[in-house]
């Protein structure tokens, strides 16, 4: 892999839900501290990285969001099962069977969504979309307690979803979690790197922003500390080339 796919690869891999992008901005700590003129973070955790000095020109601010959606611990039950709520938009159609990484105070912890199995529910209901209240993840725990101590689970902590970076089928395709918006992120380090080797006449800021998908907080915060005169969010779109989009659906994005 070349090295901007080495940089993807890592990017999708760091858990970042809302509120815990502690990882991410790691790297991009990392890969930014090389190519700009500084670094700060802002007061909910957006990172913003400058190059060049000259504020008579007019500020241009390049952003991307760390965040990805995710779940937090809600109520663990007392036969061992988490109970959890969303960070971010979900379909709840979408969390059944999917495997998680629980960030507890001990390390991560792998886990699974699980429903009443179709075996007990009555044909009739056995089509209905299961809301979220009316699943759980399984962590293999025996109780309550096992969850607490042995796991170091507890109310709050984050969830991600467990789904590592691959390459898909052809050259240039990639699975992965998170392209939402790490992909922004990859194209914030690429563009600064290129900045640096020949500098603008202005002041370009990369800002790596916190909890895009639970009302672009970071955003609001991040804008209000650089005040940009030209502002460039960097965000992944709806993609038009696959089975049911149609120029219609798009229109409605």
């Amino acid at each position: 892999m070349d090295d901007v796919e080495i940089l993807l690869e890592e990017l999708t891999n760091a858990h970042g839900p809302s509120g815990f992008e502690g990882p991410v901005r790691q790297i991009m700590q990392r890969e930014l501290s090389v190519t700009t003129d500084s670094l700060e973070t802002d007061g909910i955790g957006s990172l913003i990285a400058r190059l060049g000095s000259n504020t008579e020109n007019p500020r241009i601010m390049m952003a991307g969001h760390m965040d990805e959606v995710g779940l937090m611990v809600k109520l663990i039950t007392d036969d061992g099962y988490i109970k959890f709520q969303p960070l971010g938009g979900w379909l709840d159609q979408a969390l059944i069977n999917q495997r998680w990484i629980i960030l507890s105070r001990l390390g991560p912890v792998q886990g699974v969504t699980g429903i009443k199995t179709p075996h007990v529910i009555a044909a009739d209901a056995r089509n209905q979309i299961f809301k979220r209240d009316q699943m759980f993840i399984d962590i293999g725990a025996r109780n309550k307690e096992d969850v607490i101590q042995r796991f170091g689970i507890r109310p709050g902590d984050p969830i991600a979803p467990d789904s590592k970076f691959t390459l898909l089928g052809t050259e240039g395709f990639y699975l992965a979690k998170a392209w939402d918006d790490r992909i922004g992120l990859a194209v914030i380090v690429e563009v600064m790197k290129r900045l640096s080797i020949n500098p603008p006449p202005n002041v370009v800021y990369g800002v790596s922003t916190v909890q895009e998908e639970v009302g672009l907080r970071g955003a609001h915060t991040s804008s209000h500390l650089v005040e940009p005169d030209i502002g460039i969010n960097i965000e992944s779109g709806v993609a038009s080339d696959y089975p049911g989009i149609t120029q219609e659906n798009l229109k409605k994005v």
